[in-house]
């Protein structure tokens, strides 16, 4: 069985170390990351995720991330190379 095969059928292990990941939590978390972002992350239930895009103020786009909402936080994966980038908007 070849590896497509294999992602069809069963499960398929990427390392993805490469990329930037975060744990953003806290009261005003889902709001933060709404505002930061193109996709409704306040709307996002418990366990479910999305793709979206980091904007600045400008609208001009930052990078693209996916967002998981768990169940007192969030987890954000920036894309490779881009984690010093993410952390340094997020805070402003």
């Amino acid at each position: 069985m070849n590896v497509y095969e294999t992602a069809h059928s069963g499960a398929v292990w990427r390392d993805m170390s490469h990329f930037g990941r975060f744990l953003v939590s806290g009261a005003d978390a889902a709001h933060l990351l709404h505002h930061l972002t193109t996709n409704d992350i306040k709307g996002l239930k418990v366990g479910q995720g999305c793709d979206t895009v980091l904007v600045n103020n400008k609208a001009r786009v930052l990078d693209l991330l996916t967002i998981w909402r768990c169940e007192n936080n969030f987890i954000v994966i920036t894309s490779p190379n881009r984690r010093a980038m993410f952390a340094a908007h997020a805070q402003k």
